[in-house]
């Protein structure tokens, strides 16, 4: 073998050979240039040491700044070189390793220490305390939890501060509504001042009578309504001093609201009406709908139900020339119940167009009576009898009077409330009523007239057909009976 081809020592046995730096081809050691790439091997070694102590630096710097995994991470780096011209570099990180570890350790136990006394000092509400601890944790060592509570804590400091002054100027002053939510807070976040435990615990007794005063008021305030007394009602619940209710006082209180908003816009109409010493019919019509409406929030009110009662005398009085003031719109916004109490002669001089338009109204044992006007029409039988279907013509036939109908059949509910049974077979409270006889059916018609001191009786046969084609020419789907339970008009 050529002694320029031998690659361990003779005599002490160590590689004869060293990696290019710049291309890790195997270069002699004697040779400064590589055979293959030419690169100066003792520049390339001087840059190399360069580049090594400027890592060395850094890591001695990233450790000096806590920044320990980063540190290790370069040390490992220089460690790891395989190359007797940087032995030296590697015996440094090799020792640098051992010490960087062991600060690491040290410290992260110091962050514990300060972290566990951060917390002590937390949970006993010495905020000042507890940021001076955390604070006392480099910055690159802080994890998320104490990065977070690093920021909590001073938040919770100014908070608690805020609201002790927040409190002691209310308390100056007497401002006490809605400062136990503040005092709860305040003693969340400092339960162990002795002043604010006192004050919490005067507070809640204060709350306790409000909310009791508040109640009674409010349960007053209801039987008030009971009694149609919306005014004082009003007046008590405005008097409570707690803001806070329960769902059912605010429903309370703005029902309230609403009543004495109505009532002080009827009231302004009432005092326009009379200024002048009378009251026209268009005046009345005017406050008839508002009356009305006033009457469905508060129906137990004495005086507007009195003056319900009175517009109702006054157009009964003098019907005819109420119906001329009287809009078909009015009308049919009206209530069955006022319906019910107008005049029969004002509904019957209103047009055929408007009837249609009107609601039916409902008896006691509620039926539905639809009005029916005076007309004419051209009769055939709508009911023949077999063998009679030749032997009838169509002819004139004139309605006088105008009748109310039921628009449908008498349910078995209604009539047993009228004659005491039910005859029909199949019993169903909302059925028709069935099996009656013809007789039957006129003494449940005497018998409801007593009772509602009206007139019922049977339908005539012009009646029926009458007010069949008169709900066709309206196109008003009025139900009639045509076989055998009864169906009344009055």
């Amino acid at each position: 073998m050529c002694e320029s081809d031998r690659k361990f020592c003779r005599g002490c046995g160590e590689s004869l050979r060293v990696s290019c730096l710049s291309c890790s081809a195997d270069v002699p050691v004697w040779e400064n240039f590589c055979g293959d790439c030419g690169g100066n091997q003792k520049d390339l070694v001087a840059a190399r040491r360069a580049e090594l102590d400027t890592k060395r630096e850094k890591a001695e710097s990233l450790c000096s700044d806590y920044a320990f995994d980063k540190s290790i991470s370069i040390a490992r780096e220089i460690a790891a070189i395989d190359d007797d011209r940087l032995q030296h570099q590697k015996e440094w990180a090799e020792s640098f390793l051992i010490e960087v570890e062991a600060e690491k350790e040290s410290e992260e136990q110091n962050v514990e220490n300060h972290f566990a006394e951060a917390q002590t000092h937390r949970e006993a509400y010495d905020y000042q305390a507890a940021i001076h601890a955390m604070e006392s944790i480099p910055e690159a060592m802080r994890t998320s939890e104490i990065s977070s509570l690093l920021q909590t804590i001073p938040g919770e400091r100014e908070e608690l501060q805020e609201l002790l002054r927040t409190i002691e100027e209310r308390v100056k002053r007497r401002d006490l509504e809605g400062l136990l939510e503040q005092v709860n807070r305040a003693v969340e976040l400092q339960p162990n001042r002795a002043d604010l435990l006192k004050l919490q615990g005067q507070l809640g007794e204060r709350r306790e009578k409000l909310i009791k005063l508040r109640d009674d008021a409010y349960e007053e305030a209801q039987g008030l309504l009971a009694q149609g007394n919306s005014k004082e009602a009003f007046a008590l619940v405005g008097k409570v001093r707690l803001q806070e209710l329960t769902p059912s006082q605010e429903q309370l209180k703005q029902q309230l609201r609403k009543m004495i908003d109505a009532e002080m816009a009827l009231t302004a109409v009432v005092k326009e009406a009379k200024s002048d010493g009378a009251i026209d019919p268009e005046e009345v019509w005017e406050m008839l709908p508002k009356v009305i409406g006033y009457l469905k929030l508060n129906a137990n009110h004495a005086a507007i139900r009195q003056l319900k009662a009175d517009l109702l005398a006054r157009i009964a009085r003098d019907p005819a020339r109420h119906a001329a003031c009287a809009s078909s719109e009015m009308l049919a916004d009206l209530p069955a119940e006022v319906l019910t109490g107008l005049p029969a002669d004002m509904l019957f001089e209103l047009p055929a167009e408007v009837i249609v338009t009107l609601p039916p109204i409902r008896n006691s044992i509620g039926m539905a009576l639809k009005l029916i006007p005076a007309g004419e029409f051209q009769m055939s039988s709508l009911a023949r009898e077999p063998g009679r279907e030749n032997q009838e013509t169509q002819h004139l036939v004139k309605i006088t009077q105008p009748f109310y109908l039921g628009v449908h059949e008498v349910t078995q509910d209604q009539y047993e409330q009228v004659m005491g049974k039910n005859p029909s077979d199949s019993k169903g409270a909302n059925e028709p009523v069935v099996n009656v006889r013809w007789n039957d059916a006129v003494t449940f018609c005497r018998k409801l007239s007593d009772q509602e001191g009206v007139k019922y009786r049977l339908p005539t046969e012009a009646e029926w057909e009458y007010a069949c084609s008169f709900s066709l020419k309206f196109l008003l789907p009025v139900l009639l009976l045509l076989a055998q339970p009864i169906n009344l008009c009055g």
